[in-house]
């Protein structure tokens, strides 16, 4: 993903990696808070093997604008998208 853990814009973002972890696991971000997302893009693979797992971002509470996962989600756990 493009960052772990942040409260920050990202703006206009892109990636096509393969990122793995146990949870918390994001295309573009792991997890953050208080924070914004917009026009991004994910086209990857994400694969966890615990909780919280997304194209765009594992866990948030941001706001989340214009951006879009065409990519590969898969965990063994759940909140999984």
């Amino acid at each position: 993903g493009v960052t772990g853990n942040g409260s920050l814009a990202i703006q206009t973002s892109s990636s096509s990696a393969t990122v793995n972890g146990a949870a918390y696991v994001g295309g573009i971000v792991s997890y953050m808070m208080h924070a914004e997302i917009a026009s991004s893009s994910f086209s990857g693979t994400v694969t966890a093997t615990g909780n919280y797992a997304g194209g765009i971002v594992g866990s948030t509470g941001a706001n989340v604008y214009n951006s879009y996962n065409t990519g590969t989600v898969s965990s063994t756990g759940s909140y999984v998208g």
